[in-house]
């Protein structure tokens, strides 16, 4: 053979190609090296966090994606042990883990697991352990993967955020429409007055839910959002609630965010407090800072019954506590004591109020 390879296809000439010379082996100290090299190049570049952590914990090396993702650079790793950067409620989990490779129960373990950030924020990752022997068979150092989790948690938090407060709304829906139906049939003299006074209300909800779900693309006025609110429940109710603010503008989000809001303490009125009975009475005020450039609205209950403080903090409480200042940032607070309920939150003007065409400062 002459190392060339021929090869004829018909009705076109003959094309060669020169046959493949096999590499030549390198030496071994070179390939030790290049061992080496790709090795920490492998390492190094990962894109996913990797660290070689001792049988006590501390980090002996860590790659740049671990650095980023845990907050802290290679010198800070080098001075701790993984167990001062996990969160409490993970160490437990973590531990008994370790512990069963070490002993040879497993050979590895992966988890889900929060780390501290120097800051004090919580990161999620997915960890993978394993443990890398010697040739006799003893323990040398742990070998750790960890991928950033982090927005995949978010999200399964919001999902299950959401299902909780469509399921807490669904009750309170039917709570509203029982309360719609008892007190239309106090003022209603025949079936036939009985069903329009249902009817009007209920198609008044569904004009309410439009604004909530965000159908109204250009936002609207707050006074029209707090009676629409209102106007829902009972119109005997309406006569006992005082509503004073100026005529401001809100944006499409903030329409959604005070309509929930304004829902949710409708309904525990309803439900609980002031407009539960023939004397309460609600009082409903805002006004806007201009200095600080905020926006301050107010719900003060009055004459209900008696307020029981509950043992906890219920899901319509927390959400309340969330829906401004979650959406709209600023704060807000939502307290449980006589003379009646009180709501009150400060936010931010700031795409939330909107400006009108002919004045140069918010209204």
């Amino acid at each position: 053979m002459d190392g060339i390879l021929r090869v004829k296809v018909k009705d076109k000439p003959v094309r060669t190609f020169a046959e493949a010379e096999p590499m030549p082996p390198l030496g071994h100290s070179d390939a030790l090296a290049d061992s080496a090299e790709l090795f920490r190049e492998t390492f190094e570049r990962a894109n996913i966090g990797m660290a070689h952590v001792s049988l006590d914990g501390s980090f002996l090396r860590a790659n740049r994606s671990l650095c980023r993702l845990l907050g802290r650079d290679q010198a800070e790793l080098a001075c701790i042990r993984f167990q001062d950067i996990t969160h409490p409620d993970d160490l437990d989990t973590d531990m008994h883990l370790l512990r069963e490779v070490l002993a040879g129960i497993r050979e590895t373990y992966t988890m889900e697991k929060r780390y501290i950030r120097p800051d004090g924020t919580i990161i999620w990752a997915d960890l993978s352990v394993s443990l890398l022997r010697n040739a006799q068979g003893h323990p040398v150092n742990f070998i750790s993967v960890v991928n950033d989790i982090h927005a995949r948690k978010q999200a399964q938090e919001l999902v299950q955020l959401v299902l909780s407060e469509a399921n807490h709304r669904v009750k309170n829906l039917l709570s509203v429409v029982s309360a719609i139906v008892t007190s239309s049939a106090r003022g209603a003299d025949s079936a036939q007055e009985l069903e329009a006074a249902i009817s009007g209300r209920i198609r008044a909800m569904a004009a309410s839910h439009d604004l909530l779900t965000g159908k109204s693309e250009n936002g609207g006025q707050l006074t029209q959002l707090v009676r629409r609110q209102l106007e829902i429940f009972t119109d005997l109710a309406v006569a006992r609630i005082k509503i004073e603010g100026p005529d401001i503008q809100l944006t499409p989000a903030a329409i959604h965010a005070f309509g929930m809001v304004l829902h949710e303490l409708s309904t525990n009125a309803c439900k609980y407090g002031a407009l539960s009975n023939e004397t309460g009475n609600v009082l409903i005020s805002w006004r806007i800072d201009p200095s600080a450039q905020t926006l301050h609205f107010d719900w003060h209950e009055s004459g209900g019954p008696p307020v029981h403080t509950p043992q906890r903090q219920g899901f319509g409480a927390r959400a309340l506590q969330r829906m401004l200042s979650g959406s709209l940032g600023g704060s807000s607070s939502y307290l449980l004591a006589e003379p009646g309920a009180k709501f009150e939150a400060v936010v931010p003007v700031e795409g939330v109020v909107t400006l009108c065409p002919d004045q140069a400062e918010y209204p």
